[in-house]
């Protein structure tokens, strides 16, 4: 039941993008064709409000869509989204401590946070945990390096979002890889295994050279011709 329950979990996060995909490819394959290019945007637009509904409506077993549910109800919990709630209250509420500067990167472990204690389904019993990551970069970095660094890390996603909506071919592709990272860094720790990931497809994406034939050809198109 509990692989089951994962599955059910990951299908849409799977078939979501997958369709985006699709939607996007129509309108690649048609670029003349205004009606095809509003239809591929409405099927989006549908698809997207149709997970919403299906979540709003979720009666079952399985956790993590139980808990989007409440949400959206209204109902909501310090131990929702694996005790992140909880986790948010204690960064936020020590951030008047060290406001404007912060404590140093990578220093929230230090900063003596009320630990979080939760229900280990692989032990069979509760677990104490210390709280070392905000499990938020954006919260993390306004409680490691105080607000300038946090509007900054809030501007790189904010030109991965306007890379997105601008840019075209490579680099737009490039861009929305960018963007999906920078959303889910709202709920996520920053890793090394890929958080450098984000800052070469950041950088793809505003190189004038990337995907320009005149600056050295588009690879994307340049794998296709091959």
């Amino acid at each position: 039941p509990r692989l089951r329950g994962e599955l059910i979990g990951c299908a849409p996060a799977l078939g979501l993008p997958l369709l985006a995909g699709a939607c996007f490819l129509l309108e690649r394959r048609l670029p003349g064709e205004k009606d095809c290019r509003l239809l591929s945007r409405l099927l989006l637009a549908f698809l997207c409000l149709l997970a919403l509904a299906l979540v709003f409506t979720y009666r079952g077993w399985y956790a993590p869509l139980r808990e989007a549910s409440a949400l959206l109800h209204g109902r909501g919990s310090a131990e929702m989204g694996g005790g992140r709630v909880y986790i948010w209250e204690q960064v936020v509420n020590a951030l008047p401590e060290r406001f404007w500067l912060g404590s140093g990167p990578d220093t929230l472990g230090l900063r003596g946070l009320r630990p979080y204690t939760a229900f280990d389904p692989d032990l069979g019993r509760e677990v104490t945990l210390r709280i070392d990551a905000a499990h938020c970069e954006y919260l993390q970095t306004l409680a490691c390096s105080g607000p300038g660094a946090a509007l900054m890390h809030l501007g790189l996603a904010a030109c991965a979002a306007l890379g997105f909506l601008r840019q075209r071919g490579a680099r737009r592709v490039c861009a929305g890889a960018a963007l999906c990272y920078a959303i889910q860094a709202f709920f996520g720790i920053s890793m090394c295994a890929a958080a450098p990931v984000f800052w070469v497809l950041l950088a793809l994406s505003v190189n004038p050279y990337f995907g320009n034939e005149e600056g050295g050809g588009d690879c994307l198109a340049a794998n296709q011709q091959e």
